[in-house]
């Protein structure tokens, strides 16, 4: 058997190497600034920097979309596309658009291949806004910053046993209506169930 070395002296750590290793300890996620703001019938997301599918993205300055009324929801998705061009003088692999639709979960499925395997396209949603006569009437939701994406059985061991004991907590297979929650309650849920 023989191996590769990536992370070695005098060997080359490339996008995709070092994408397969942010994707597997970072959820999708805001690295600083890229906020959020609208009026009327624009959506503006201001300068910062994402993790997307493992992928570090610039967004150098603040940028709008419009938006229009004809559907009850709007939603910004960025996607990464490695088909298209990157040089030294030239990059196209990345791109957002608006999409609409009649409930805020009733949006077309994110295209999410491995992109840091063999796939070329992968999709995430930047947020979802609702509409009204007037223009955006709020954001629903947003892509929040990049955090840790712990297996269930990190969690358990973090939870039950070793140097941290814990008592009272429990381990949801899914998300958990916050209504159900105590006030203050720590929530940590891993990223397999909500995939």
């Amino acid at each position: 058997m023989s191996f590769a070395g990536i992370t070695f002296p005098n060997q080359k750590v490339g996008p995709a190497a070092d994408g397969r290793l942010m994707q597997a300890i970072l959820a999708d996620g805001i690295l600083n600034g890229c906020s959020l703001d609208y009026a009327g019938f624009t959506l503006t997301m201001s300068a910062g920097n994402l993790l997307v599918g493992g992928r570090q993205i610039s967004h150098p300055s603040s940028e709008s979309w419009a938006v229009s009324s004809g559907s009850k929801f709007a939603r910004l998705v960025l996607t990464i596309d490695l088909s298209k061009t990157s040089t030294v003088d030239t990059f196209d692999l990345v791109e957002a658009f608006i999409d609409y639709a009649a409930t805020a979960d009733g949006f077309a499925a994110l295209e999410q291949s491995q992109i840091n395997v063999s796939g070329t396209r992968y999709q995430a949603e930047i947020c979802v806004v609702s509409l009204g006569s007037g223009g955006i009437t709020g954001i629903v939701r947003q892509l929040h910053g990049a955090c840790l994406r712990p297996s269930a059985e990190f969690l358990k061991n973090l939870l039950g046993v070793g140097h941290m004991q814990l008592s009272g907590y429990q381990l949801f297979d899914e998300a958990p209506d916050p209504a159900t929650l105590p006030e203050g309650a720590l929530v940590l849920i891993p990223m397999a169930a909500l995939e």
